[in-house]
């Protein structure tokens, strides 16, 4: 049974509602993109784009035992802070607010602000497939700017 439960952990799927699934993804595990620039004077653009018939969390939900979106900005201090963020849309189903399709972050650094060209943060994203109605394992992913 302990083998069995270690198995299941392993896939890294959960279903959208929490539940544990012994469900396998097929093919490669879906994944959000991600691109990044610099826009002068401080800003930072990052744009988001999710798979079709997916979605990733923009907040935690009702309950807050969700995983949004989150940016890791790698020791960049102070910290900068979004003056745009998508809206997304409120899934009653999971309720929490969704994006599905593409989204755009900016982000303001306090002047002066650090060189950041060459720079590399972190970008935390899940995602879930409305098809299978199963959420992959959360993921970090390097994104330079």
């Amino acid at each position: 049974m302990a083998l069995l439960i270690t198995l299941l952990a392993a896939f890294g799927v959960t279903r959208c509602d929490g539940d544990a699934s012994n469900e396998r993804a097929a093919g490669d595990v879906p994944a959000a993109a991600f691109a990044a620039r610099v826009l002068g004077d401080g800003q930072v653009e990052i744009n988001v784009n999710v798979p079709s018939r997916h979605h990733a969390y923009l907040d935690a939900g009702e309950y807050g035992n969700l995983i949004p979106l989150a940016f890791d900005w790698q020791g960049l201090t102070p910290e900068p802070k979004i003056t745009a963020a998508p809206t997304g849309e409120h899934d009653e189903e999971v309720k929490a607010r969704v994006l599905r399709g593409n989204g755009r972050f900016v982000f303001q650094f306090a002047p002066p602000a650090p060189d950041l060209q060459g720079r590399t943060i972190k970008v935390r994203s899940q995602i879930c497939d409305e098809d299978k109605g199963i959420c992959y394992r959360p993921t970090w992913t390097d994104v330079s700017l």
